[in-house]
């Protein structure tokens, strides 16, 4: 028991690591996610590392963390739920269709539908679920961990109309086009170093 508190406790620290230095650090020369370092300033980011062993158990996870998350006077706005068991949906075409079940469970859920958002990330993530070459852009959404990111669609929203940040539409685009200038190669090496 102690020895899977530990690797929950690792897991944990590194998740919080690559999201402190890549997402809103300046690790690929600035932030990929301006929302995530207002949350993160703001303490309403939650991570929460899953038992779960079986696609069915993550998605009891899922929904029990949405649960949380939409808990009266809860104040968190985003949550990391990082897969780490047994190599569960180490295979991102695996994730990719278990991101499918994740939407349905929102989506289907008059508790959740239209109130929560989801991003993927993952070790092997890649824009173009078919692609076979890889690309330097595929390193904004490559994480040390299958990761289903939920946020609250009305912070968002509220983000947005507060002019929190100018054209978020572009931000896709702009990390995109800085990886690509960063080159593949260099991606990968601090890609690395944050393993």
């Amino acid at each position: 028991m102690i020895r899977t508190l530990r690797c929950f406790s690792c897991v944990h620290d590194k998740t919080r690591t690559w999201l402190k230095k890549a997402i809103i650090g300046p690790h690929y020369g600035k932030a990929l996610c301006p929302f995530a370092f207002k949350y993160e300033v703001e303490g309403t980011v939650k991570i929460h590392v899953s038992a779960a062993t079986t696609l069915n158990e993550a998605l009891t996870d899922v929904e029990s963390e949405l649960d949380y998350m939409f808990s009266p006077n809860n104040k968190t706005e985003t949550t990391l739920l990082v897969l780490s068991e047994s190599g569960l949906l180490r295979d991102y075409r695996d994730f990719v269709h278990a991101s499918w079940d994740v939407m349905s469970l929102i989506t289907d859920n008059d508790r959740f539908a239209n109130k929560c958002q989801v991003v993927n990330f993952h070790p092997a993530a890649k824009h173009s679920l078919y692609a076979d070459i890889e690309s330097a852009a595929d390193y904004t959404i490559r994480s040390p961990y299958p990761i289903f990111h939920l946020l609250k669609e009305e912070s968002i929203m509220a983000a947005l109309r507060a002019n929190f940040i100018k054209d978020p539409e572009g931000i896709p685009d702009r990390n995109a086009k800085r990886l690509h200038k960063l080159g593949l190669e260099e991606c990968k090496r601090r890609y690395a170093e944050l393993l």
